[in-house]
């Protein structure tokens, strides 16, 4: 009878986790969906002035734009891609980035080729890229410089910090909800860092 009762016990355990598993993971979804619009929109704001202004430019534009949300159409359902996989993607995003901000931007990519084999839960990155854009000035005055790293258990992503004083399109659900999903997916925990100039997020590895 006590044996009957702990296996239920167990079996009821996993079931909760798993739900609670795939409540994060539609929030997660819910997050890049909302992220998709508005990229978009700014993509396509910078790619109508493209046109007039440098036509071979906008069809560049255009290619990259087509290879991002081909990325993402691909890869939305799964739970894991390769290192490898996600920083191709996000050298097109960040091709996209640096065309819309024009020197407003700095973006740096250090990931040792050892590590491509680790994985990653898809557009993690460009959803980190996103919030500290989404979260920080970024002008040809007050330049907003990324750093994306990786070692053995981690890939992190640091910029330096220079808040606006209002950011209307937050939820502040989005690093929550990545925290979560990484809890499921990993030992170890997301790691949010801030100092006096710096805002850093630390992604563990699988």
């Amino acid at each position: 009878m006590a044996s009957h009762f702990l296996k239920q016990w167990q079996e009821n355990a996993v079931r909760a986790s798993q739900l609670e598993k795939e409540k994060i993971q539609v929030q997660l979804d819910n997050l890049k969906n909302q992220l998709s619009p508005h990229f978009l929109f700014n993509s396509l704001s910078s790619l109508d002035g493209l046109i007039h202004e440098n036509p071979e430019l906008a069809s560049q534009f255009l290619r990259q734009l087509s290879k991002v949300f081909r990325y993402v159409i691909q890869h939305k359902d799964k739970d894991l891609v390769s290192l490898t996989t996600e920083v191709d993607f996000i050298n097109n995003y960040i091709y996209l980035l640096k065309t819309r901000f024009n020197g407003s931007l700095d973006i740096q990519l250090k990931i040792p080729s050892v590590y491509s084999d680790k994985a990653i839960v898809p557009v993690t990155l460009q959803i980190l890229i996103e919030n500290a854009i989404k979260h920080n000035v970024a002008n040809v005055g007050q330049p907003l410089a990324i750093q994306i790293v990786a070692d053995e258990q981690y890939v992190t992503v640091e910029n330096n910090l220079q808040r606006k004083p209002r950011v209307e399109t937050s939820n502040g659900q989005g690093l929550t909800n990545l925290k979560a999903l990484y809890h499921f997916l990993s030992e170890k925990d997301v790691k949010v860092e801030e100092e006096k100039d710096w805002f850093r997020v630390k992604v563990p590895l699988v």
